[in-house]
């Protein structure tokens, strides 16, 4: 592999010059933490446009604030339920091969119900049935993007680098949600998650840019259950 190309000498050579190197700038020469921004970027705005059409079509399909409460409770239990599960799942498993299946499947429920809508199907169970299932893995997704950084950055750049990503989801938390109201008037609900169908193949190409670190995975003889359990003590 050319150095230039490899993870690790890319950190290296970054890393030569520690007092030279503080801000933004040298963080955004590094290539691996440059497509890990823009692909956190991507998906928090695709998270917060989300919570507002699925909050907009179910008001619209049932007229009832319970409703519109019950659907946000169902998406914030399924994320709080699936954070010791996403822990683990991050310690556990390749963290590439976990980012791309986790934004796989965000890209095939998103675009499977924004057909659903397009052809008039719009159930109010499947936007049930979507919250649930995006919140659980929207919490995994955005649960190995806070750790990643760890691997793609020097140590002593790290709380830029977290800086950094913080300033990005509050950004896309400000705007967000009105880039979806306006997104609603222009294309429709079908059409908004068709969108954001899309954001998740852009968030896939940035996966396919980074090179991750060699990481070797140890043999845990606990199970799963029990180690939950561990860190809920």
């Amino acid at each position: 592999m050319n150095k230039s190309s490899d993870p690790e000498s890319e950190i290296q050579q970054t890393s030569d010059d520690p007092g030279g190197n503080r801000g933004v700038f040298p963080l955004l020469r590094i290539k691996n933490f440059r497509y890990l921004l823009a692909g956190t970027v991507l998906s928090n705005a695709a998270q917060w446009i989300q919570q507002v059409t699925l909050s907009w079509l179910v008001y619209h399909l049932t007229g009832s604030g319970a409703m519109l409460g019950t659907i946000n409770l169902v998406r914030s239990l399924s994320s709080l339920g699936m954070i010791p599960v996403a822990g683990i799942l991050v310690d556990r498993q390749p963290r590439r091969q976990l980012m791309m299946m986790t934004n796989g499947w965000l890209f095939f429920i998103t675009s499977g119900l924004g057909i659903l809508l397009c052809l008039g199907y719009s159930h109010v169970a499947f936007l049930f049935i979507f919250a649930f299932l995006g919140g659980m893995t929207q919490t995994i997704d955005m649960s190995l993007r806070q750790v990643v950084v760890f691997d793609l950055v020097p140590r002593w750049m790290t709380p830029n680098a977290v800086a950094i990503i913080q300033t990005g989801w509050s950004l896309m938390r400000s705007f967000g949600p009105g880039l979806g109201g306006l997104l609603i008037l222009w294309f429709g609900p079908g059409g908004n998650f068709l969108i954001q169908a899309f954001a998740y193949s852009l968030i896939t190409l940035t996966i396919t840019g980074i090179q991750f670190p060699s990481r070797k995975i140890t043999a845990n003889q606990n199970s799963a259950f029990e180690n939950i359990r561990e860190g809920l003590r």
